[in-house]
C-alpha cells in the first residue's frame, strides 16, 4: 500500500481538502466555498454565492508522455470544442509554475467574452490533473488572488 497521504497545514484563514482517492490536497477559503466531493474524479470549490467555479479533475494516466504534450492536448481538445460552440477563448499567457513537492505545472490564463480563467495542468508521469478556476471578467481582480493561494496549496502524491 502507498505511505499515508500528508496533509499540509493551510494557509491562514483556509481549509485543507484531502483526496484521498487520488492522493492531492489543496487548502481552500473553508465555509464560504464549500467543496463537493462526491466524485473524487472531480472535485468542485464554488462560492455560496455561484459567482466562480475552480474544479480539480484527475484524469488518471497515459494520456501524455511529457507536460507539455499533455497541455497542447487539452488545449486543442477545448479549441475544438469551443469552435463547436461558437466560442472564441483567447490565451492571455502560458507559464511553468513549481507546486509544492518539486512538482512543475503549467500555467495557462484564458478570456471569453465575458470570462476569464485559469488552466492548471500537473503531469506526474501516473498522475495527470487539471485545475480550472473561472470567473466573470468583472470579478477577475477580486477573485484571482484566492484561485492563487489555491493553485499554490496543491499536492499530490
Amino acid at each position: 500500500p502507498p505511505p499515508p497521504l500528508t496533509t499540509p497545514v493551510p494557509p491562514a484563514g483556509m481549509t485543507t481538502y484531502v483526496n484521498a482517492v487520488h492522493r492531492w490536497t489543496i487548502a481552500y477559503p473553508g465555509k464560504t466555498w464549500p467543496p463537493n466531493g462526491s466524485n473524487p474524479a472531480h472535485v468542485t470549490f464554488s462560492p455560496v454565492d455561484n459567482s466562480s467555479g475552480f474544479y480539480v479533475d484527475w484524469l488518471g494516466q497515459g494520456h501524455s508522455t511529457t507536460l507539455n504534450d499533455f497541455v497542447d492536448a487539452i488545449l486543442a481538445s477545448q479549441q475544438q470544442s469551443d469552435i463547436k460552440n461558437g466560442l472564441t477563448r483567447k490565451i492571455d499567457s502560458r507559464e511553468t509554475i513549481s507546486l509544492p513537492n518539486n512538482v512543475s505545472a503549467v500555467d495557462v490564463t484564458w478570456e471569453l467574452p465575458d470570462y476569464k480563467g485559469r488552466y492548471v495542468f500537473i503531469f506526474m508521469g501516473d498522475h495527470e490533473f487539471i485545475i480550472d478556476a473561472e470567473t466573470y471578467i468583472a470579478q477577475w481582480n477580486s477573485l484571482n488572488p484566492t484561485f492563487d493561494k489555491m493553485i499554490k496549496s496543491f499536492t499530490a502524491q
